[in-house]
C-alpha cells in the first residue's frame, strides 16, 4: 500500500508542468485554458492507464508494470499533442512563436525529468 501512495503521488507530480503556461507570448489569447494539457484525451488516458495498472489487482504483474509505465510514458505524448494542435492555430508571429517555443521545450523538459525521477523511484521501489 505504501509502494501504491507513493507512487501515486510521484506521479501526481508528474502531472504539475503540464499546468505550466505555455502560451504566455500572448496575454490576450483568452481561448487556451491552462487546463487545456490536462484535460485532452491522452492525458486523461494516461491518468487511468496509471491508476488502472497502480491500484487494480493483476495477477500477472506485468500487465501492472505496463500500464503504470505506460501512463507515465503518455505525459510526455500528450504534451507534444497539445502543442502541435494548438500552436499552429495561434502563432504567426515570430517573435510569439520564439518564446512559446522555448516554453514548450522548457515544460517538456521538467517532465521528463520528473518521468525518469518516477521510473527511478518505481525501479527501487520495485526492488524491496
Amino acid at each position: 500500500m505504501k509502494r501504491k501512495l507513493i507512487l501515486s503521488m510521484v506521479f501526481i507530480i508528474c502531472l504539475i508542468p503540464m499546468l505550466f503556461y505555455q502560451y504566455i507570448a500572448l496575454k490576450e489569447v483568452q481561448e487556451i485554458s491552462i487546463f487545456t494539457k490536462l484535460f485532452n484525451p491522452l492525458s486523461t488516458a494516461s491518468v487511468i492507464l496509471f491508476f488502472i495498472g497502480t491500484w487494480l489487482p493483476f495477477k500477472n504483474k506485468s500487465i501492472s508494470k505496463t500500464l503504470e509505465t505506460s501512463g507515465v510514458l503518455i505525459i510526455l505524448l500528450a504534451e507534444i499533442y497539445t502543442y502541435s494542435t494548438h500552436y499552429p492555430q495561434i502563432y504567426e508571429d515570430v517573435k510569439n512563436s520564439t518564446n512559446s517555443f522555448f516554453n514548450f521545450y522548457f515544460v517538456f523538459l521538467i517532465s521528463a525529468l520528473l518521468i525518469l525521477l518516477y521510473l527511478f523511484i518505481y525501479k527501487k521501489l520495485s526492488k524491496k
